[in-house]
């Protein structure tokens, strides 16, 4: 083939040197600074030789003049009072100056221009150590997690939390702006980028990251549709984390998967590296057990919170203790359980159970720089004698609200709680056709519960005349979702329900005394306080509590185990039990020292104290109060009750 011709070649070298940035225009212009000073100074000596009558200039006065007068050209009247090719060579040299620098200007400016569209979009490099990285972006998840992280890192002097997502950095930044200002110790730090993309997560330093959180991008009331892509993306960027997480660095990964079979297989593969919650699960049983208790939903949201009281594990040199001991030797904190050296957990074990050296302690406390095991008990154990008094247990009847993945699940939990007899009516809305059959199809006899379908709208006042809500021992909200409407109308929808459940009950109570709980699950946590003002503040917000947990386990990995045995029927749960259990002729003042010594004879473990008379009020945390001071003291009413860890309800 012919060759090309030498200035098309030259042409195609110039492109693909300039075509390298910024460093090529600098060498470009600098070349062509230094190929002109030289030029103008050669033809400077060239004129001083030739022209009779001038002084002799060397080549240092003549190097000096013409770089001082293309780089000033303030300078060109050094050559006022010479002849006029000496004006003609300062003028050509201010002229190229000018042009030159002019040119520099301009590529600085465009190079710092480009440097801070870098920066805004997310492509430089990350310098953090032991921070936790967020993969993914979900609005409302993004936001509740990182508050939570920064309560949990304010006991600390610096902490990162860096997110790593498929959007604007701006509008990330932006938005963490007005959802999180309040940033304490911690420094967010938000990159743009795949998440699954390897060469995106060593820009996030997956590396030298502390924790891992892989956000799904929809919740578990979304299509199934958009559930299957959530888990392939999740199931990506794990692999992509493993394969970037370096063997010397123990990383912690937490997400949430939603099909079981993925989530078995995680699991079997990633070995205890990885936790992959099952939120549907924990949620069904959360939303059983805060139906019969009201309060209960408050309690659980400050344990799975980092504001408030949390579970922490501690270890000390025991002393040959029993646990019924350790109860008395922390000032504001309170032991629930022995995680033995060989693995599992033992919740509220028998108070003789004395503790091995190498037995660490559950304990829940308000932070983990306040436990403090004292060598002597705070006070001296309670000696009030318990009442010979137990619950009794009866047929009771339940109302659930709306259809979803979780009913089944609901159905089967909340079968292992009541006594024999007890019936269960769905009233599922009347969004999909697909309902009445699913409905239909567990219907009957479910896990001991007599389980029946009523065709009704609850949207509709008239059924709640004709179903009154007072003749039910709890009724469940559930956040029923679909295809069309959005979390905000769902949670609309459910709002208007408990409306009307609300004037029902409030009329029965002019008349009677009505025991109804009724627990709501909502999708947006923004939409709590707008709940709560239809006095109902028992409330299972499903987004915030999924973040809440996803936050605890990327903190301490060990919180699953703790929260999958703390949910589960089997074993020890939280209960609300009333205080004339515990005390005779109420009202009466005890210490909190008191309420751990009654809890003990009845093999319970006291938590705190909730006082009716403070249930509907905000600032007191809905009368709950966890883990209070050995010494506090309390009158209790007949009304009021403990918050315990026991084995059942009675």
């Amino acid at each position: 083939m012919p060759r090309s011709p030498l200035r098309r070649r030259l042409r195609y070298r110039f492109d693909n040197f300039m075509s390298r940035g910024g460093r090529s225009v600098f060498t470009s212009l600098l070349v062509i600074f230094l190929f002109v000073l030289v030029l103008l100074i050669v033809v400077r000596l060239l004129l001083a030789a030739l022209l009779p009558g001038e002084q002799p200039r060397g080549f240092g006065w003549s190097s000096f003049t013409t770089f001082l007068q293309m780089t000033d050209p303030g300078s060109v009247g050094e050559d006022a009072a010479s002849r006029g090719w000496f004006q003609a060579v300062a003028i050509a040299a201010g002229i190229s100056g000018i042009v030159m620098l002019s040119a520099l200007i301009a590529f600085i400016t465009t190079a710092v221009d480009r440097r801070l569209h870098d920066l805004r979009k997310g492509h430089s490099q990350v310098v953090e150590e032991d921070h936790t990285l967020i993969l993914g972006w979900d609005e409302q998840r993004v936001v509740e997690i990182t508050r939570e992280l920064i309560v949990a890192n304010e006991s600390r002097k610096h902490r990162a939390v860096v997110i790593l997502a498929d959007q604007d950095k701006e509008y990330m930044d932006d938005y963490l702006a007005i959802g999180v200002p309040r940033r304490a110790t911690t420094t967010l730090v938000t990159r743009s980028g795949n998440p699954s993309s390897l060469t995106n997560l060593q820009l996030a330093a997956v590396g030298t990251a502390g924790t891992v959180i892989v956000l799904s991008g929809c919740a578990d009331s979304s299509p199934a549709a958009l559930r299957e892509e959530s888990d392939a993306r999740v199931v990506k960027t794990l692999l992509a984390v493993q394969h970037q997480r370096p063997e010397s660095n123990p990383l912690h990964v937490v997400t949430e998967i939603f099909d079981p079979v993925i989530r078995s297989l995680v699991g079997e593969t990633a070995g205890s590296s990885v936790v992959a919650l099952h939120a549907r699960d924990m949620l069904s049983r959360i939303l059983v057990q805060t139906s019969r208790s009201i309060g209960l939903s408050v309690v659980y949201d400050e344990l799975l919170s980092f504001a408030g009281n949390e579970i922490y594990f501690f270890r000390a040199d025991w002393g040959g203790a029993t646990f019924g001991e350790l109860q008395y030797r922390f000032v504001r904190s309170v032991p629930i359980g022995i995680c033995p050296a060989e693995g599992g957990l033992l919740f509220n074990p028998a108070p003789q159970r004395r503790m091995e050296p190498t037995d660490e302690l559950l304990v829940i406390a308000d932070d983990d720089s306040t436990i403090a095991l004292l060598p002597a008990p705070a006070t001296p154990p309670g000696s009030r004698r318990l009442p010979a008094r137990r619950l009794d247990q009866a047929a009771e009847r339940h109302l659930i609200v709306g259809h979803t993945h979780k009913t089944p699940l609901v159905l089967r939990e909340l079968g292992k709680y009541v006594a024999a007899g007890s019936s269960v009516d769905l009233m599922p809305r009347d969004h999909h056709a697909v309902n009445g059959g699913e409905v239909k199809a567990i219907s009957g006899m479910v896990g001991g519960l007599n389980v029946a379908t009523l065709d009704v709208d609850p949207l509709n006042p008239a059924t709640w005349e004709q179903h009154r809500p007072a003749d039910y021992n709890s009724i469940i909200l559930l956040s029923e979702g679909d295809e069309v409407r959005n979390p905000d109308q769902i949670d609309a929808e459910t709002i208007l329900i408990l409306l009307l459940i609300r004037r029902e009950l409030e009329r029965e109570r002019a008349r009677r005394e009505v025991g109804t709980t009724v627990i709501t699950e909502l999708i947006e946590s923004e939409n709590q306080a707008l709940a709560a003002s239809t006095g109902v503040h028992d409330f299972v917000v499903s987004s915030r509590l999924v973040s809440m947990l996803l936050a605890q386990i990327s903190e301490e990995p060990r919180i699953h185990e703790v929260c999958q045995s703390l949910f589960d029927e089997e074993g020890s749960e939280i209960y609300l039990k009333p205080a004339w259990l515990y005390l005779d002729d109420l009202p009466q003042q005890v210490t909190f020292s008191d309420l751990i010594g009654l809890a003990q004879q009845r093999s319970e473990v006291c938590l705190g104290v909730k006082l009716k008379a403070d249930e509907d009020r905000q600032d007191r945390n809905y009368g709950i109060t966890l883990a209070p001071p050995k010494t506090s003291e309390w009158r209790l009413n007949a009304a009021d009750a403990l918050v315990v860890l026991a084995e059942d309800e009675t």
